[in-house]
């Protein structure tokens, strides 16, 4: 499925908060670091600066 321009950085903040819970399942919790939590919020914030900055349609519209 192709994701339509204007949609994408939606689509990955979507994306990243449905995988939180995931994330903190006992068994992949485990695996995990300790504090690991503060430095995926940052990725996150980093990636849709990054996004937003490279993205030439406005939020939402279809081009």
């Amino acid at each position: 499925m192709i994701i339509p321009k204007g949609w994408r950085t939606i689509a990955f903040n979507v994306f990243c908060v449905f995988l939180v819970p995931i994330l903190n399942l006992p068994e992949v919790a485990a695996i995990l670091p300790e504090g690991w939590q503060p430095f995926y919020a940052l990725f996150i914030a980093i990636v849709n600066m990054q996004l937003r900055r490279v993205t030439t349609t406005p939020l939402g519209r279809k081009e």
